[in-house]
């Protein structure tokens, strides 16, 4: 912890794959609030094409462990933050991001909250991949 505040106050820029583990780790080791402020400081920094700084990992391990707590709404919220933050730029929610939401909510038994984001998926001319169309059958 005492490295990582040091990245902090030097006010260090990570790559994406070096935050999204860190983001596990604080997670794993029961750092919640730190793990809450890295993501929000990584949708800070994220600049495209200067810099990107989400991805859809990113969004994932924070919307899992929403629902691993059993706050869904907080997961759908996380998952909406894509591109809110003041000094960001927009990022665009790929497949894998709405495929890992919907079958968390399949898993739940929320089918119509799954649907709702099936639904929007397909409005964002994303095309559902296997998985997807797997999930929500099986269900």
């Amino acid at each position: 912890m005492d490295s990582y505040k040091s990245l902090l106050d030097r006010e260090f820029r990570m790559t994406l794959a070096t935050c999204n583990i860190l983001l596990e780790v604080l997670l794993k080791h029961g750092k919640a609030t730190e793990a809450w402020n890295l993501f929000d400081q990584m949708l800070d920094n994220h600049t495209p094409p200067n810099f990107q700084a989400v991805n859809s990992d990113t969004f994932n391990i924070m919307v899992n462990e929403c629902f691993k707590l059993g706050k869904f709404g907080e997961a759908l919220a996380t998952f909406k933050k894509v591109g809110t933050r003041a000094n960001s730029k927009p990022f665009a929610m790929d497949v894998a991001g709405y495929n890992n939401i919907i079958a968390r909510f399949c898993e739940n038994g929320m089918l119509s909250e799954a649907k709702t984001l099936f639904e929007e998926l397909w409005s964002k001319s994303l095309s559902p991949d296997v998985p997807t169309h797997r999930t929500l059958m099986t269900r």
